[in-house]
């Protein structure tokens, strides 16, 4: 049995001469080709990427900023609690009222301030001050801010002052103003 030349091993069938023997060495460019300018598939790639990254740092920031806000309410709560059991162990309770009524106006103040869209709002005082407390909603129906008003600058306050409800008016007076702001400018943490 004799195997059979395969076609591209016969000479003759190309005119006597073997194929590879036509292939000629490759010519290289007269210059070398240069990566500048870019082709427009890299300058494509090059600008998703540099919106990449500005988006990933817009996110970062704002995540330290959420985080940040969440801080500073985090520390005002807790202020306020830790200031509203100092009051409660002192002996005089008129002054603790009054010392309570003025740390805790400070800390609603520094609240509304730190908003730029209430920011006019942290500077007024009396009635007008209380009015704009009563403009939050709240989800219980006592009011204190009252309190807020008149008896903030009296000399001396009334013992009969219910403290309790104060604290209580005050910290869901900062979960309301908080829910607000939250509504305004929802987004994720």
């Amino acid at each position: 049995m004799t195997l059979a030349t395969p076609p591209i091993m016969q000479a003759e069938s190309f005119g006597g001469s073997n194929p590879l023997d036509q292939l000629r060495p490759i010519i290289q460019p007269a210059h070398d080709i240069s990566w500048w300018p870019l082709a427009p598939g890299w300058w494509l790639l090059l600008g998703l990427l540099i919106v990449l990254v500005l988006f990933t740092l817009w996110l970062k920031a704002r995540s330290r900023t959420k985080q940040a806000e969440k801080k500073r309410w985090d520390n005002a709560y807790q202020n306020l609690e830790d200031f509203y059991q100092e009051c409660l162990s002192q002996k005089d309770r008129s002054v603790a009222i009054q010392n309570y009524l003025q740390k805790s106006n400070e800390i609603l103040k520094r609240a509304v301030h730190h908003h730029v869209t209430y920011a006019s709002q942290a500077t007024l005082t009396g009635n007008d001050w209380v009015s704009f407390l009563k403009t939050i909603p709240l989800a219980r129906n006592i009011c204190c801010a009252h309190f807020y008003g008149n008896q903030l600058y009296a000399k001396r306050c009334e013992e009969n002052i219910p403290i309790e409800e104060i604290h209580q008016w005050t910290c869901a007076w900062l979960q309301a103003f908080q829910q607000q702001l939250h509504k305004k400018n929802p987004g994720p943490m």
